[in-house]
């Protein structure tokens, strides 16, 4: 069996509460906007009335894929969640048997 040396860094905890990761205003600057997915949906003006290829919605597809950006709430959740579980986590020993 062979070790291996995991690097760690810091996580940071909030004022005054030193159990929840701390979140700052740059870390919210930097991560606003930056995670989507897609979504299936259905284009409501093509799909009531007629199909229209000029439509600027779907161009006459009638389905579409639309982006939506993971609000800026649930990335911090998750940002917290992952980093507290780190924090306790076995596999953050600096040396683990493989």
């Amino acid at each position: 069996m062979t070790e291996q040396t995991i690097k760690t860094m810091e996580i940071p905890l909030a004022y005054g509460d030193q159990q929840s990761p701390m979140i700052t205003n740059t870390m919210k600057q930097y991560c606003m906007g930056e995670f989507e997915f897609e979504i299936d949906d259905c284009c409501t003006a093509c799909h009531f009335h007629a199909e229209d290829p000029d439509c600027e919605v779907c161009g006459g597809e009638i389905e579409f894929k639309r982006k939506v950006s993971v609000p800026w709430d649930l990335c911090k959740t998750i940002y917290k969640q992952m980093a507290t579980m780190a924090n306790g986590s076995p596999e953050m020993e600096l040396n683990r048997e493989i």
